[in-house]
C-alpha cells in the first residue's frame, strides 16, 4: 500500500501469511482435543444470529482500513520517524 516493496516481495508476503494460518490452524487442531471444543469450529468467527453476512463484511472492511491507517501513518510516514517506538502502541490499540 505504501509502494514500499515490490510485486514480488507483496506476493511472497502474502504467501507466507496465508501458509503460516493455515500451519497454526493445523497444529491447533493438533493439540486442542475435539471433545473440548464446546463451539463446533474450533473457535473460529462465525457471523451472529440476526446479521447477515454482508454486515460482517463491511465491519472487516471497516476495521481493515482502520489498523492499515494507524500502520502506515505510524510506522511508515516519513512524518513519523521520531515517534516509531511508540507505532506498536499505536497499533496494538
Amino acid at each position: 500500500l505504501a509502494g514500499e516493496c515490490s510485486l514480488a516481495q507483496g506476493v511472497g508476503n502474502f504467501v507466507a501469511q496465508m501458509l503460516g494460518s493455515i500451519l497454526g490452524a493445523a497444529i491447533l487442531c493438533l493439540i486442542y482435543p475435539k471433545a473440548k471444543d464446546h463451539t463446533g469450529g474450533l473457535g473460529s468467527n462465525a457471523v451472529g444470529e440476526g446479521w447477515e453476512w454482508h454486515n460482517a463484511l463491511i465491519g472487516e472492511i471497516m476495521g481493515t482500513f482502520l489498523l492499515m491507517h494507524v500502520v502506515l501513518q505510524t510506522a511508515c510516514h516519513s512524518k513519523s520517524v521520531g515517534n516509531r517506538a511508540q507505532a506498536a502502541l499505536a497499533i496494538g490499540l
